[in-house]
């Protein structure tokens, strides 16, 4: 059962671990369990060998008292434990009575309702057993300082210490793997390198500097093209870097959360420009988050609202048989009338729904700027977008998506009525999950 979980790894930060992991049993009470007693359990299996490599999971949760509050739900890809430093890569979505959480691996990428305070904090979990039946107790981290205990400021040559803050290090595949999914989908473990300050040279310092992830290839447009620069502009992915001194969580180009030293890049952007296609090694470079707002035109302003056209799309699949499991899309967004850019998005989808058939993530490439989507929340926005950052992306239509802001109460402010007035802020209901409307509208046409 489960085999993508991890024991907690925080205590790694003290000195006296063993004793630190006895008081925190002991004084720090767990706010739900997840079991997987009533629950959906589905193994991902490798195309061509059938093995298990991932599992998608639907399960109830359980409060201290013993009553059900919502439901887990979501999916994750699993890494080789003796070459991983974290052997699993999730998407987890909690449905609970009085708010949701959106989690990706362990950062908390948005929380609405009783949850909201604990938005760009971790969840931690303790696996209390594994056969007959799986139970795992989950605490909620409110965003401290405790991920920072190694922010030390960097200040090698690529610190131009301004505010587009910058650090650059190396990815290649000579030493790594790659594990292809269906649907242009793959799997991938690569060693990052760093550069040595005497030698020049570009090193792995340890074999724990990996980066770690999971995305889906599309074939592209002009609107792709107008982001070459990056060399994942034709791809989205779920990404971890595990780098010395902290790590990194990364969702297409957005940094989702910072960890350690690299806690100052959480909110701003990763770039990957490839310098060798044979093995393929690739610069990837930090930029800070922009004290100052970019530019931005009067769409800036209240709820933005464009259509969707269907385009390309593909089955994803499970292993070598034809069930399907969720969906690859590229499709066109609109502004009126007019094109203005195009949607890359990948779901997975679910039984019995507890609140949305599915989730995923979403880059939407237009002509003034770009906006990557966890589920349906916004994590990264740039150029006319950037104040969206940290905000929603709804619909109550199926072919249309709205943008809006964080901190905009939907369905209470009177200048900015809503297409989506019939939710309630911070607080998500069934109809509200407008990314799974506009891709069921997709697979439809």
């Amino acid at each position: 059962h489960f085999s993508y979980h991890k024991e907690m790894m925080s205590f790694s930060y003290y000195s006296f671990a063993i004793i630190t992991s006895f008081l925190r049993y002991f004084a720090l009470a767990y706010d739900f369990t997840v079991t997987s007693k009533g629950g959906f359990y589905e193994s991902i299996t490798d195309m061509s060998t059938g093995e298990q490599i991932g599992e998608l999971f639907q399960n109830p949760a359980i409060n201290p008292d013993g009553k059900r509050i919502g439901t887990s739900q979501g999916f994750a890809y699993n890494f080789a434990t003796d070459s991983s430093p974290d052997y699993a890569n999730r998407n987890w979505i909690f449905f609970l009575d009085d708010g949701i959480i959106q989690v990706m691996d362990q950062t908390i990428v948005s929380g609405s309702g009783s949850y909201e305070k604990y938005t760009n904090g971790r969840v931690e979990q303790r696996i209390q057993s594994v056969d007959p039946e799986y139970i795992s107790e989950i605490t909620l981290v409110e965003p401290t300082a405790d991920g920072n205990k190694h922010h030390d400021e960097i200040t090698d040559g690529d610190d131009d210490g301004g505010d587009n803050t910058v650090y650059t290090f190396r990815i290649t595949k000579e030493g790594g793997y790659d594990n292809p999914l269906s649907a242009g989908g793959i799997m991938f473990q690569s060693p990052i390198l760093v550069q040595n300050a005497t030698t020049g040279l570009w090193e792995q310092q340890d074999n724990n500097s990996q980066d770690q992830g999971f995305g889906y290839m599309f074939s592209g447009d002009s609107y792709t093209e107008m982001y070459k620069e990056n060399s994942m502009s034709r791809m989205i992915a779920n990404r971890i870097f595990f780098l010395p001194d902290g790590e990194l969580t990364v969702l297409n180009d957005a940094i989702v959360q910072g960890r350690g030293k690299y806690a100052k890049y959480t909110g701003g952007t990763l770039n990957e420009a490839m310098i060798s296609l044979m093995p393929y090694v690739a610069e990837i470079t930090l930029l800070k988050k922009h004290d100052e707002k970019e530019p931005v035109d009067t769409l800036n302003s209240g709820i933005i609202t464009f259509a969707l056209e269907a385009g390309e799309s593909e089955s994803i699949t499970n292993g070598d048989d034809s069930s399907i499991i969720g969906m690859k899309i590229q499709g066109a967004v609109f502004n009126k009338a007019a094109r203005i850019g195009t949607m890359l998005s990948y779901y997975y989808s679910f039984p019995n729904p507890a609140g949305v058939i599915a989730n995923g993530n979403r880059n939407l490439l237009l002509e003034d700027g770009t906006v990557t989507i966890f589920n349906d929340a916004i994590v990264g926005a740039t150029g006319a977008y950037a104040d969206y950052n940290g905000g929603r992306a709804m619909s109550t239509t199926t072919d249309e998506i709205a943008l809006i802001p964080p901190g905009l109460e939907v369905g209470k402010n009177e200048d900015n009525k809503s297409p989506a007035s019939g939710c309630h802020n911070h607080h998500f209901s069934t109809t509200c999950a407008g990314f799974f409307l506009s891709l069921v509208w997709l697979i439809i046409y």
